[in-house]
C-alpha cells in the first residue's frame, strides 16, 4: 500500500510539475508574443513621418521636440535645457506690435510687476518653399520680482505674414544673455505650406 501511495504521490508531483512548466511557458510566450506586437505597433508608429510645414535640420547642439502638422519646439542640448525656439503656423493675419504687447500684458495681468525690458531687434530669415522670408526677431529681458512665479528671463518674437496665415516664432531662455544662443536653431528650420 505504501509503494501505491508513494507511486500516487510521484505522479502528482511530475503532473505539479509538467502544470507549472507549461503554465510558465504559456505565460512567457504570450507574454513575449505581446510584447513583440506592441513593439512592433511602436516601430509602425514610430517610422511614420509626420507630414509638418515644418523641417529642422539638427544644428549641433540642438534637438527637435513636439512635431504637429502646424508647429514645431526645438531645444538646446543643454541639461537644464536652457533655451527653445517654437514655431507654429497659424490661420488669418497678424499685428506683430498687438501680439507683442499682448504678451506683456499677459506678465503682469495679475500685478506681479515683472520688468520687461525691450533689448535688440534681430533681423532673420525663414527659408520657405518660395525662398526666404525676413523677419524681425524681437528680444526682451524679463526679471521676476521676488516672490512670483519664474519665468524665463530671455524672450524673443517673431511674426511673419503669409498669404493665408502666419508664422508666430517664439523664443525663450534662461537669461538675455543666452537668446544669442537661439539663432542657429532658427536658421535651421524650414518652412513649407505645399503640405
Amino acid at each position: 500500500m505504501k509503494i501505491k501511495q508513494k507511486n500516487i504521490y510521484r505522479k502528482k508531483i511530475i503532473v505539479a510539475v509538467m502544470l507549472a512548466v507549461l503554465t510558465v511557458t504559456g505565460t512567457g510566450g504570450t507574454i513575449f508574443a505581446l510584447q513583440g506586437s506592441s513593439q512592433t505597433t511602436a516601430e509602425t508608429r514610430d517610422n511614420k513621418a509626420i507630414e509638418s510645414m515644418f523641417s529642422f535640420s539638427d544644428p549641433q547642439g540642438w534637438w527637435q521636440g513636439v512635431t504637429t502638422k502646424t508647429s514645431m519646439v526645438v531645444f538646446d542640448n543643454n541639461s537644464s535645457h536652457a533655451c527653445f525656439v517654437m514655431l507654429e503656423y497659424i490661420g488669418g493675419s497678424v499685428d506683430a506690435d498687438s501680439e507683442i504687447n499682448k504678451i506683456n500684458a499677459e506678465l503682469t495681468k495679475h500685478g506681479e510687476n515683472y520688468a520687461i525690458t525691450p533689448l535688440d531687434t534681430k533681423k532673420l530669415e525663414l527659408h520657405t518653399t518660395a525662398g526666404p522670408v525676413g523677419y524681425e526677431l524681437r528680444q526682451s529681458s524679463v526679471t521676476t520680482p521676488p516672490g512670483s512665479s519664474k519665468v524665463k528671463g530671455g524672450q524673443a518674437f517673431g511674426y511673419i505674414q503669409l498669404s493665408d496665415g502666419y508664422v508666430e516664432i517664439k523664443g525663450y531662455c534662461d537669461t538675455p544673455e543666452q537668446l544669442g544662443s537661439i539663432m542657429p536653431a532658427l536658421e535651421a528650420i524650414k518652412f513649407d505650406d505645399t503640405n
